[in-house]
């Protein structure tokens, strides 16, 4: 009986996929009530970045994956949200607009247009009415918003530090952009600068991340990737001092003297190390006068390269005026609570302060005159304001220390922070501290801060070699050199020598490493090399440390100074420090400028515009200067799986009661190239956002699959190869829904697969059968009340009850490539009838909808008998009936003597029917050989399972 209503048999995909994607918008059937809805189930792909001329199958790959499993979940029963939106901000998209000659801001809509496009033609279900763009300010006013709650909350800090600067990208990376030491984006090989940068305290959390991973349901090789990373050990920290012995001269501040606070301590200490120490009462110290003071200092001592100058409070501003003075460099300058102006925090009036000096200094002077700067600040201080030491570190380039003083001010009999910057020592982090008396020599990574004070030429030009290498060839073969210093073994008191291997890297531990050739291969290899001794150990010395958990994992590094990207939403004022913008000022908009390319000198476009960064401090109203960098992308999209259920609402980051019926996301999936950028950050922010109050959930993606690597013809895509495949062509020529069904079909979807043209046609080839089959075949109708076993045969039952529950197994572990192997199987069983009835049509179908979605709609829509409109997917998914998966077919076993000669397939009827069973194995052609002229005594027959012939 052939389909009343009318078909179109010639199979067109262009037209079925226009029609029904209008069809399935028009009636919104994939944007769920985010309010009411009763079954919620979130389905989320990682957020895409449309750089680059736009989306390729490998993009496409994992957003049909993520999509079955989405339509799946829908037939299920579920509610399912399946939004969509662009990560279009940072260095992917701004590199493209420069390589086009296309302002960022201008190529931003033109690639929304051309993704978007591209992303509706697959055929997904995305919910269209809730998309989110990171570079609108009505998102980034959030993600700035953001920001300001983990500086509120003590997380967000800015800091001077040694970080990884790409020359190419010219801007700074954080570690975890950072692969073998070359940039994971360009490749280029990273540069070690000093720079003050902003921080997130990600570290912080690193215990809360590692237990997490217990927790969460996702694929295994991420969570070993997060671990590794992280990279938690214990252990101690122990200083070794350098084998030195300096020069200090003391400056002390107002009213002080030789005999007041911490001078007469640190004296002794110092002495006791061998070290010679200076110190005078100062004139005129009641009713300062400084160039009278530092006129005196140049009377008394004698300033050389061997010194260190130790200054506090005001005597710090002595040592400004001093240094520009001196004939020779010195060896350190270390200030202790510095001043730099009269008015103190206290806001007393000082004249006699006023009147000391002109309180002018010429810092570029100052920092060439001494070799290293250490500020030391004091988070409790009562006298000088916090924005002051902050002040002078960026000034002089120095090392900014802060910590709680004893007493305010510094003004204790005892300040050991002090003792520790004054006497050279390295921290060492072992975790075999009971092995130190074998510790025979130092190792430093030729990126530590010490060894850079190393200046022989052979240590110079063995870092300079040294840092251009990967990690993996610093691995290969170890080399070093000798610093020609020495440090003492704190517990034999010995002298060892230090040297400098790129066979220990910065990022472990200190970056620094205490050899103990005795018991260490890699330690003994070096010591062998180059002649070190190597000394037994006991196991059982206690050296005086510190135990310590040490962690591979470093703050998240968010400053770039590059253009796209969300201003940094941070003020910084001379009196105050750095404030936040208030709230209520959000979003700090990115301005439109023409000269937005990165300069590569670590200073930011909008550093060069005064219209931006000119403004008033929120604290005091006085003039201060706005942040010029922009914050790392990948904190855009740390939280966007909250925002996408607020997208309609614009006085919030996210709506609360939103969030806790929809969150966390269900089934999250995308690439494990990820696992330790977007994958740890989200985790980090969605544990923040738990900890402030703001959400009642700490892991972001209750179940996380990674997908796998898409290659074509057995290569590795990339543009240099012109073999990265655009699906714009292919949808043209076969349609999204064969497309979709190849990509699934290629192989395992965790583990990603080979495209090749020739596999594509041969899937049109199957979709096209599926249509013709289903749209010319003689169709047996299954009448009301009617026994469906008159309709369809116990095979065909059999075989259909067998595909339903496979399909549905198979798709639930996202096995995708033998779901379609299987409707192959089932198809191929399904061609041969005379007559295929339509509860087989319409179950093949459902199980083929979450992978072509518009050809099953049209199928299923010719099979309905409804005037309304229902989607096959909102329908519900097939189930199947256990007692047809029972196997009509046993395979009996053939025995000659007792011996396999053969096996016979019969039914489940015929195999009660022993005659029948000795009929059939005697006319097997194995069997039949083994009995030929022989006489059977005896047939032994076990029902069911084995025949035996006993022949003479």
């Amino acid at each position: 009986m052939s389909n009343s209503k009318s078909i179109n048999q010639r199979y067109n995909p262009s037209e079925i996929e226009a029609k029904w994607q209008k069809v399935w918008d028009d009636a919104k059937i994939y944007s769920p009530n985010l309010d009411k809805d009763a079954r919620p189930y979130y389905n989320l792909m990682m957020f895409p970045y449309p750089s680059a001329e736009g989306m390729h199958v490998g993009n496409m790959y994992a957003f049909t994956g993520a999509d079955v499993h989405g339509r799946f979940q829908r037939m299920q029963g579920k509610s399912v949200f399946e939004p969509i939106g662009l990560d279009g901000f940072g260095i992917h998209s701004e590199n493209y607009a420069i390589k086009v000659g296309k302002h960022p801001a201008e190529q931003a809509k033109i690639s929304e247009k051309n993704f978007y496009k591209q992303l509706k033609s697959i055929g997904n279900s995305f919910d269209w009415s809730r998309t989110a763009e990171t570079y609108k300010p009505e998102y980034y006013k959030w993600t700035q918003w953001l920001f300001i709650q983990l500086f509120k909350a003590g997380l967000a800090y800015r800091k001077k530090a040694p970080v990884n600067f790409c020359p190419s990208c010219k801007t700074v990376l954080a570690d975890e952009q950072v692969e073998d030491g070359r940039c994971e984006r360009c490749e280029s090989l990273a540069e070690k600068r000093d720079l003050e940068q902003w921080f997130f305290k990600i570290t912080k959390y690193a215990d809360r991340l590692l237990d997490g991973l217990m927790q969460i349901d996702w694929s295994e090789r991420v969570k070993i990737a997060q671990k590794m990373w992280i990279g938690k050990s214990e252990g101690m920290k122990i200083d070794f001092e350098l084998a030195k012995t300096y020069k200090y001269i003391f400056i002390h501040g107002h009213n002080g003297g030789k005999k007041n606070d911490f001078w007469i301590w640190l004296k002794e200490e110092l002495e006791k190390r061998g070290s010679a120490v200076e110190m005078y009462d100062l004139p005129t110290n009641g009713n300062p006068n400084i160039e009278t003071q530092v006129k005196f200092l140049l009377e008394k001592h004698k300033f050389d390269k061997n010194t260190i100058v130790i200054a506090h409070s005001l005597g710090c501003v002595d040592a400004f005026k001093l240094l520009p003075k001196l004939e020779n460099k010195l060896k350190k300058l270390i200030l202790v609570a510095p001043a730099l102006s009269s008015n103190l925090a206290d806001g007393k009036k000082r004249p006699e302060l006023e009147a000391a000096t002109d309180w002018k200094f010429d810092f570029e002077k100052i920092k060439n005159k001494t070799n290293e700067i250490v500020v030391i600040r004091d988070s409790n201080d009562d006298v000088i304001f916090p924005a002051w030491p902050q002040e002078i570190s960026n000034k002089l380039n120095a090392k900014l220390v802060t910590i709680k003083a004893n007493m305010p001010h510094f003004n204790s009999s005892r300040e050991p922070i002090i003792l520790n910057e004054a006497v050279e020592q390295i921290d060492v982090f072992t975790t075999r501290p009971e092995t130190i008396d074998g510790a025979t020599f130092l190792v430093l990574s030729p990126q530590h801060p010490k060894a850079k004070g190393f200046k022989s030429k052979e240590v110079v030009d063995y870092i300079a070699k040294s840092i251009k290498k990967t990690d993996e060839e610093r691995r290969k073969e170890k080399t070093g050199v000798f610093s020609g210093e020495y440090a003492i073994n704190p517990l034999t008191k010995k002298k060892i020598p230090i040297w400098i291997a790129d066979y220990v890297l910065m990022g472990y531990g200190t970056g620094a490493i205490m050899a103990v050739p005795a018991e260490d291969e890699r330690d003994r290899e070096f010591a062998k090399k180059y002649n070190i001794p190597i000394e037994k150990t006991s196991l059982n010395a206690k050296p005086e440390g510190k135990k310590t958990i040490n962690y591979h994992l470093r703050d998240w590094l968010i400053s770039r100074q590059r253009y796209w990207g969300p201003p940094i939403p941070m003020i910084n004022c001379p009196k105050c420090g750095w404030q936040p913008v208030p709230e209520d000022q959000l979003p700090v908009k990115l301005p439109f400028i023409e000269d937005y390319k990165p300069l590569g000198t670590g200073i930011a476009p909008l550093a060069s515009h005064p219209e931006f960064y000119k403004t008033k401090c929120p604290k005091c109203g006085g003039d201060a200067k706005r942040e010029t960098d922009v914050s790392d992308t990948f904190l855009d999209s740390a939280w966007y799986f909250l925002k996408y259920v607020s997208t309609d609402i614009d006085n919030t980051a996210f709506d609360r009661e939103r969030v806790k019926k929809w969150l966390p996301v269900n089934m999250y999936i995308g690439g494990a190239e990820h696992s330790v950028l977007h994958l740890l950050y989200a985790r980090f922010i969605t544990m923040v956002l738990k900890d402030l109050g703001l959400i009642n959930f700490e892991e972001p993606f209750k179940k996380f699959r990674a997908h796998g690597l898409i290659i074509k013809d057995g290569a590795k895509m990339s543009k240099s190869k012109g073999n990265v495949v655009i699906p714009d062509a292919y949808i043209k020529k076969f349609g999204a829904d064969t497309l979709r069904a190849y990509l699934m079909f290629m192989g395992p979807f965790s583990q990603g697969g080979d495209f090749r043209d020739t596999g594509i046609e041969g899937m049109y080839r199957f979709v096209k059968r599926i249509y013709a089959l289903f749209t010319k075949s003689q169709i047996s109708p299954v009448p009301k009340g009617g026994n469906l076993k008159s309709q369809i045969s116990d095979e065909g039952l059999q075989m259909m009850h067998k595909t339903i529950k496979k399909v549905t197994e198979d798709i639930e572990g996202l096995n995708y490539n033998t779901v379609i192997a299987a409707l192959m199987e089932w198809y191929n069983f399904l061609s041969k009838l005379q007559n295929v009835s339509k509860e087989e049509i319409e179950v093949f179908v459902k199980l083929l909808a979450p992978f072509t979605p518009h050809i099953s709609e049209e199928l299923y829509q010719l099979l309905s008998k409804k005037n309304e409109f229902s989607s096959i997917h909102v329908s519900s998914w097939p189930k199947f009936d256990p007692k047809f998966l029972v196997k009509n077919e046993l395979t009996i076993a053939v025995q000659v003597n007792g011996k396999l000669r053969g096996n016979i397939l019969v039914d489940s009827v015929t195999s009660k029917d022993k005659t029948k069973i000795e009929e059939l194995a005697k006319n097997d052609n194995n069997v039949s050989k083994h009995l030929e002229s022989k006489e059977i005594k005896k047939v032994i027959y076990v029902e069911g399972r084995i025949v035996n012939f006993v022949a003479a």
